[in-house]
Parts: C-alpha cells; sequence; structure tokens
C-alpha cells in the first residue's frame, strides 16, 4: 500500500482529523522537550551564577530564561487555554551567554583565574 492508497481510504473529515491529531502529538512532544530544556537552562544558571569565569547576572539570567521555559511548557500542557507566554521576553539570558562565550573565547580568560602556584596551560 503506498501513500495514494492511504489517502484514499480516508473521506477528507477524516484526513483532516488525522492531521489535527499529528499536530497535537507533534505539539505535546515539543513542549516535552523544552520542559526538559528549561530544567537544563536552570542547572545551567546555577553552573554560571557558581562560576568564578563568568559574571553572576549571567548565571541569574540563564537560569529565569529555564524558568520562562518551563513555565510556558508547563502551561501548554496542564492549562488547555493556556495564551501567556513568558520565554518570549526572558531569552535575553541565553543570547548574553553566547556573545560571552564568544568574547571571552577569542579574548581568552586571562591569568588572573590561576593562582601563582600553577601556570597558564599552553596551547
Amino acid at each position: 500500500m503506498n501513500g495514494t492508497d492511504l489517502l484514499k481510504a480516508f473521506d477528507t473529515k477524516q484526513q483532516a482529523a488525522q492531521i489535527m491529531m499529528q499536530l497535537s502529538a507533534f505539539q505535546s512532544g515539543w513542549n516535552s522537550g523544552l520542559i526538559l530544556f528549561g530544567l537544563h537552562l536552570m542547572i545551567l544558571g546555577y553552573l554560571v551564577f557558581k562560576s568564578v569565569y563568568f559574571p553572576k547576572f549571567l548565571g541569574v539570567l540563564v537560569a529565569i530564561a529555564g524558568l520562562g521555559y518551563l513555565i510556558d511548557s508547563l502551561g501548554k500542557i496542564l492549562i488547555p487555554d493556556y495564551k501567556l507566554t513568558i520565554a518570549m521576553t526572558t531569552f535575553i539570558g541565553e543570547v548574553l551567554l553566547i556573545f560571552w562565550l564568544l568574547w571571552k573565547g577569542i579574548k581568552g580568560f586571562g591569568k588572573e583565574i590561576y593562582s601563582s602556584d600553577n601556570e597558564m596551560p599552553t596551547v
């Protein structure tokens, strides 16, 4: 059986219902993935906050971004008519982290993070 035979097995309303069911399943999977991504960002934000290599405000912003993803995704799964979108405004922490890593990656972290007992590694 090929694709055209399968299309003939359903009328237009049944095909539309199948499409909507598949889109709903995709949306549920997408939101489940964003829950994990939000948890990942919260952990990453904590690690950035505790790190000596990054400014603390950057860790806070990344954790807030993770919380935004978590709230949005859980809201869409648990509340049928959820319309609030928090993650659209919290992504700034992710963007700042990208630019910080690019800037520090080019500039380097310098010798200030190494104690006098340790030598700076050479590449």
